[in-house]
């Protein structure tokens, strides 16, 4: 009776163990061959085992990657940091439910079998980058961004595809015996990354001088009105507008009401225009923002967020999770998705602003770009949480310069801001916890590439198609 509740003990410790490896390359870069090999007893079960014990499997395996991978949440307590693996891990075993579900409906011989890993994840991923509880840390292609050399092939498929290549790999090995044939798509798939180290770098269609500036200090640290205060200081004191063609501050830098007349006052001084982020109300409902002013002081077009933190800017369970957690410092207000602001025109160039958290996710770089974006800038503000956050995130979004052949410029509140350039490959890194008031040349680029034009698209439709077809497959 207990085994139809829980795993046996030996294949319950081997999923939390996996589960424990596959986090791993998220702290330490350096093992991101890691998700290669765990994904490959996940492929066995996944074409073997029942719909009960997989998702079970499914389950373990998710909660202990992500009690590695999150880690920087302890810095909000236990709660949360149990909450989120809970959540991701039910919606992981519930997709394992659904892969199993499928595969009984087809013949063992049938080929399509192969594809049936790789595609129930790829949808899984695309499906977990969606609605108000977005969530991406699960993306396989984000534990290979220790070696983004390798990550090329995402300018043709993107992350979410890498992640469907990896998976492809790993179901077909599993199937080696069984299909000879799925020992060619072994290679193919161990080409396409292999291949990215002979992707030569575009072509820049010109540059930009940006003044990144961004204080050190640590929200973690404790916050006050003085510290406010300082910070105000610091962004004021240390903007200038010598040798550079735009500011860029970073996400809710600490400035009063946007528009903000004493910023204005300042860029019409510089006559350098200033790019920043903001918390404001508008028609009602409140946003989170980035903005600015122009060289002569007025104000410019904003961009309002579109995905927001859950947890974060978004409350769910509000009255029981601000009574179980009070000493924690949660907004007042949730704050209301943007609607799709196109990009921003500044200093002659077009510029595609990224809120933090939405350098995640893949289609909103892409919707720039598809904009007339020519350079992406990533205002971030990761200073609640442990510095992991930073450094994670950091090496995320090179991801999106790669997707989109887009160089991509991060200030960050806290220190550690960075520029990735359009192969992904970083090109300038400030220091975590330092302030940092400097100019950088950014590239600019111009043409699309086929995972702009295409999106994740072409692997939905493959997906669906293939999921449908098995449906109606007799045994």
């Amino acid at each position: 009776m207990l085994r139809t509740v829980v795993l046996p003990a030996k294949r319950g410790f081997s999923a939390f163990g996996l589960g424990l490896l596959w986090g791993l390359p998220l702290l330490f870069p350096s093992l991101w061959l890691l998700p290669f090999f765990t994904l490959i007893p996940a492929a066995i079960a996944a074409n073997k085992w029942s719909a009960g014990a997989l998702a079970r499997a499914a389950f373990l395996a998710c909660f202990a990657h992500h009690l590695v991978a999150v880690k920087w949440i302890t810095t909000l307590g236990l709660f949360p940091w149990l909450l989120i693996p809970l959540i991701i891990s039910v919606e992981l075993a519930l997709s394992a439910t659904l892969l199993v579900w499928i595969r009984e409906k087809t013949s063992p011989e049938w080929w399509g079998r192969v594809f049936l890993f790789p595609s129930i994840w790829f949808l899984y991923e695309t499906l977990r980058a969606l609605g108000p509880w977005a969530w991406t840390w699960t993306h396989l292609s984000h534990h290979l961004t220790g070696a983004p050399s390798l990550l090329g092939g995402a300018k043709w498929i993107g992350g979410t595809g890498l992640g469907f290549v990896i998976a492809l790999i790993a179901s077909s090995w599993s199937y080696r015996r069984r299909f000879p044939w799925t020992r060619m798509v072994v290679g193919f798939g161990l080409a396409l990354f292999a291949g990215s180290l002979l992707i030569p770098a575009p072509t820049p269609s010109g540059t930009i001088d940006v003044a990144a500036i961004a204080h050190g200090y640590s929200v973690r640290d404790g916050w006050g009105a003085s510290s406010a205060d300082d910070a105000a200081t610091f962004y004021l004191r240390e903007s200038f507008g010598e040798g550079a063609d735009i500011i860029a501050w970073p996400e809710s830098a600490p400035v009063a009401q946007y528009p903000d007349a004493i910023v204005g006052a300042l860029a019409r001084k510089l006559d350098t225009p200033i790019l920043y982020g903001d918390y404001t109300y508008q028609e009602g409902n409140y946003y989170n923002l980035y903005g600015g002013a122009d060289r002569t002081g007025e104000a410019l077009p904003s961009y309002r967020k579109r995905v927001l933190v859950p947890m974060g800017e978004r409350i769910f369970f509000r009255p029981f999770v601000t009574q179980f957690l009070p000493g924690y410092l949660w907004p007042e207000d949730d704050a209301t998705p943007g609607p799709g602001d196109p990009p921003l025109s500044v200093a002659g160039t077009t510029v595609g602003p990224l809120l933090c958290w939405e350098t995640l996710f893949a289609p909103l770089a892409r919707d720039h770009v598809l904009g007339g974006a020519e350079w992406l800038l990533a205002a971030t503000n990761t200073s609640w949480f442990d510095p992991t956050a930073t450094e994670m995130i950091t090496r995320f979004q090179a991801l999106r310069a790669i997707e989109n052949g887009r160089t991509l410029l991060s200030v960050v509140t806290g220190g550690g801001s960075s520029m990735v350039d359009a192969r992904g490959r970083n090109i300038w890194q400030a220091s975590l916890g330092e302030d940092v008031a400097e100019v950088v040349s950014v590239p600019l680029h111009n043409t699309l590439t086929l995972y702009t034009k295409w999106g994740d698209w072409p692997l939905i439709l493959f997906s669906v198609f293939l999921l449908g077809f098995a449906m109606i497959q007799k045994r």
